[in-house]
């Protein structure tokens, strides 16, 4: 499967990359740029997006409405358990994947993309 990883972090993007890869799938990465990065990487055509949830919310975008990518199933993460970012995440239609652990996202990218 194609995912495209946006955050901010080089550090994250490098180890979802790395998780994500040794489990089958290719891997675009976009630096975050309060969604500039979607624009960037579209044309890769990926078939699921994780972004940072930060990212989202500091940038007032609803993702999952506005943008390019808004027909590719869309998981936001973060590090922090703030029920008031949970909550401004869940206004803004998104799904938010807490813990960010491998076994997290990856069962939740199974359970999102069902095989056709």
């Amino acid at each position: 499967m194609r995912i495209l990883v946006i955050d901010r972090s080089a550090d994250v993007r490098t180890l979802l990359n790395m998780l994500l890869t040794a489990h089958g799938h290719e891997v675009f990465e976009a630096i975050g740029d309060n969604g500039g990065g979607t624009a960037r990487t579209s044309a890769n055509a990926p078939e699921f997006v994780l972004i940072d949830l930060r990212l989202v919310l500091e940038s007032g975008m609803q993702f999952q409405h506005e943008s390019a990518l808004a027909h590719v199933p869309t998981i936001a993460y973060t590090l922090l358990n703030d029920k008031g970012l949970l909550r401004r995440a869940h206004q803004a239609g998104l799904s938010v994947c807490l813990p960010l652990d491998p076994d997290t996202i990856l069962a939740v990218i199974s359970r999102v993309v069902k095989p056709v």
